[in-house]
């Protein structure tokens, strides 16, 4: 048996068709978020002195860190948003190609990254696939609990080519001779458990795991303001910057790269492109590196995007084909995309609980027919006289406004009667005019109109 992650995109569903889908992957753009600045007065005027023509070296590396450290902030501590991920390993041997989101909302998110390995070899791809080929899954069920899966290798099947989101597909096979414990996800692990393994710098919501210090930032970064975004294109300085301080700043991906039997030596290069909105939100980050690592040596691409509007969110989760029609009755919000992510039956309860909701909405319809139904048996057969004579009474008076209403018109007195028309013959000629309906609520629950205002004994 096998887990599968549901993340197929092909077809249609709700409310996107296939012409509205991209055929081909690109990142998608999310628009500026309707939040407050993040930058305090100090940093807006360091900022505008870096931009200023005679800015200083000391000022424009202030301020590569400034953006940085606050993009990184908006991550870390805004509760709802959504991250993609598309990153080639560089490899000249054949595309490493990964494909990543983090879907998050308060404190209940998901993240998966996908791996496709293609060489245009089969021997190589097992190869490749054996120390290239992450697959991740992490999630938090918004309780202090925190599950994760990750390995490597050719089992998990991932597919990095789906152009709709989560722009991946993978399954995690599963031993069911397994013993319960053994199993995926079986285990909860604690916050600090779960970074620890992820080696993550600060948390999982953080742009990236290198540890960013000013000292290490070449010199001549190039920063711009346009269209209320704050573009900053940097280095570091891998020749001349302390080689201490170097290390700490890939410590974390050199972790990550141990997972795999190999070992970063060191970076060649290493370059950067953030863009932040001018509230201090991430709005985009695209890394370009080369560096010394054995097997896994390369020129790695890392591109992120950020997106911070609800319904920018869920036009991009409702690409996702995987999505049937049965399952999109229970998909409504962020917090159940990250549910239907997190927990394969997750739709399968829901729709449970529905169904049980309709069957005892069901029975209370059946009750309330049947009542109905008894009582107007009853009252044909006088068993109720009570409420015979309330009706009776009611019609009564009904007929009396008509008819006064009726004299008004015509210009009579209001206690006027046709002397050729007796009241039981009135009644008799008002019962045969209209049919007559059972009191509110039985006409309703017999399918009559309710009264007009006219009529009405109100």
């Amino acid at each position: 048996m096998c887990i599968v992650v549901l993340m197929l995109a092909t077809g249609a569903f709700v409310a996107c068709n296939s012409s509205e889908l991209p055929s081909t992957f690109e990142m998608p753009e999310g628009s500026r978020p309707d939040q407050a600045s993040l930058f305090s007065a100090e940093d807006t005027s360091k900022l505008n002195a870096a931009l200023s023509a005679g800015a200083t070296q000391e000022q424009k590396k202030e301020a590569v860190m400034i953006l940085y450290s606050t993009a990184n902030a908006s991550r870390i501590n805004t509760p709802l948003s959504l991250v993609v991920q598309e990153s080639d390993a560089g490899i000249s041997l054949g595309s490493v190609l990964m494909h990543s989101f983090n879907l998050r909302n308060g404190d209940k998110w998901y993240y998966q990254l996908a791996t496709s390995v293609e060489t245009g070899n089969a021997t190589l791809n097992t190869i490749f696939a054996a120390f290239a080929g992450y697959l991740k899954v992490g999630y938090s069920t918004g309780d202090g609990n925190y599950y994760y899966f990750g390995k490597l290798g050719p089992q998990f099947k991932c597919d990095c080519s789906i152009p709709t989101f989560p722009y991946a597909t993978f399954v995690i096979p599963v031993d069911e001779n397994a013993k319960p414990e053994d199993k995926p996800f079986a285990n909860a692990m604690t916050l600090q458990e779960f970074n620890s393994t992820l080696n993550v710098l600060n948390s999982i919501h953080e742009i990236n795991n290198m540890n960013f210090c000013k000292e290490i930032i070449a010199d001549d970064p190039i920063i711009t303001y346009e269209n209320g975004v704050y573009k900053v294109a940097f280095a570091v300085d891998t020749v001349n910057s302390d080689q201490a301080l170097l290390e700490k700043w890939y410590a974390m991906p050199q972790k990550d790269m141990q997972v795999g039997g190999q070992n970063i030596n060191k970076y060649n290069s290493y370059t950067a492109v953030l863009e932040v909105w001018d509230n201090g939100y991430a709005k985009y980050f695209e890394s370009h590196a080369d560096r010394d690592a054995g097997m896994a040596s390369g020129k790695p691409v890392d591109k992120y995007t950020y997106i911070w509007e609800k319904s920018d969110i869920m036009t991009l989760l409702k690409q996702d084909q995987s999505v049937d029609d049965k399952s999109s009755l229970v998909l409504h919000d962020v917090e159940d995309y990250i549910d239907y992510y997190s927990d394969p039956d997750f739709v399968a309860k829901e729709l449970g609980a529905l169904e049980k909701t309709a069957i005892v909405i069901a029975a209370i319809v059946a009750a309330i027919i049947i009542i109905v139904v008894t009582i107007e048996v009853l009252v044909k057969k006088g068993k109720l006289p009570k409420l015979a004579a309330h009706r009776a009474k009611k019609k009564e008076k009904r007929l009396q406004r008509k008819q006064a209403r009726k004299n008004k018109k015509l210009g009579l007195p209001a206690d006027y009667k046709p002397e050729d028309v007796s009241d039981g013959a009135q009644e008799i000629a008002n019962d045969d005019a209209e049919c007559e309906k059972p009191d509110f609520p039985i006409d309703v629950a017999f399918g009559y109109p309710p009264e007009s205002d006219e009529q009405s004994d109100d």
